[in-house]
């Protein structure tokens, strides 16, 4: 019998190059059509994250320098790199004052509801409470005194000032004890801000960039500044720029005078320039804030 084999065509050695190198041309093509597309998200990436050091430098400046004080000692130094100021870290209300008047009765802390009893870290001996002064119509002022001793817990409040509503008129006061005694014109019912020095600076940490950084000061400390810790960054080398002017827009000459701030910031970030038509190189951004402190 005899039979028929079927013929098997297979593929010749040029139809199999031909065919790489069709792949390897598509292949490039696709390479060439998304490199673009790389560097443009990487380009958008680089960009967000300067923004987002912008917007986190100019937010912590804003939150704690449009608190200060200048006619008023608000600020211990200055200059286009730093600013040492005195920072608001809690705040309360007087319930009642000793006999010597050196002990205050603050309103309770409470855990829950409507607080009159705040801080983020409790007041320590070289702080500085700001009392409010009620005295005539244009008189009325915030008045400094150092705080000699840790915050405690002492008696309730009295409930004639209707300070403590609720159950909380058996929770505990806190007592502040100042270094003098406190003026007749401070009365029960007064405000109180809990201050300390602070300071920001454009500072070099150990990794060779510079950042914004924050630090506080305490004279009872063995070390009274503790280390800068960074807040935002990384930023240029002189990436950061404040100057003061007064009230008329000169330049602030001493603190007192300082009516605004403006604060310059240029992160360290650099995206390359990807857009068809402009110049090749790098986009550099930078943000202008102007801060009036309130008071």
């Amino acid at each position: 019998m005899l039979t028929r084999r079927s013929a098997v065509r297979a593929f010749t050695l040029i139809e199999v190059v031909l065919a790489l190198v069709m792949l390897g041309v598509i292949a490039a093509a696709l390479l060439a059509a998304l490199a673009p597309q790389q560097r443009l998200l990487r380009a958008v990436r680089e960009l967000v994250e300067a923004r987002r050091t912008l917007d986190d430098g100019a937010r912590v400046l804003r939150y704690d320098l449009r608190a200060i004080a200048p006619g008023a000692g608000g600020i211990y130094d200055m200059a286009e790199d730093h600013l040492e100021f005195r920072a608001v870290s809690g705040a309360s209300v007087v319930c009642a004052i000793d006999a010597a008047r050196t002990e205050l009765s603050l309103a309770p802390r409470v855990d829950e509801g409507p607080a009159l009893t705040a801080w983020v870290t409790a007041p320590m001996p070289g702080d500085t409470a700001l009392l409010y002064a009620d005295g005539e119509s244009d008189s009325a002022r915030w008045i400094p005194y150092e705080i000699a001793a840790p915050s405690s817990l002492g008696p309730p409040c009295p409930d004639t000032l209707g300070l403590t509503p609720g159950g909380a008129r058996l929770l505990p006061s806190v007592t502040l004890r100042a270094t003098t005694a406190v003026e007749p014109s401070v009365r029960a019912g007064a405000a109180v801000r809990i201050t300390r020095r602070a300071r920001y600076a454009l500072y070099r940490a150990a990794d060779g960039k510079w950042y914004l950084g924050y630090t506080d000061c305490l004279v009872s400390r063995a070390v009274p500044c503790a280390a800068i810790q960074p807040v935002a960054g990384p930023y240029q080398p002189g990436g950061m720029r404040m100057t003061y002017a007064d009230s008329a827009g000169a330049v602030a000459v001493a603190a007192a005078q300082v009516a605004w701030i403006d604060v310059i910031m240029r992160p360290l970030a650099r995206a390359p320039s990807v857009v068809v038509g402009l110049p090749h190189g790098d986009l550099a951004d930078s943000l202008r804030i102007t801060i009036a402190p309130r008071n």
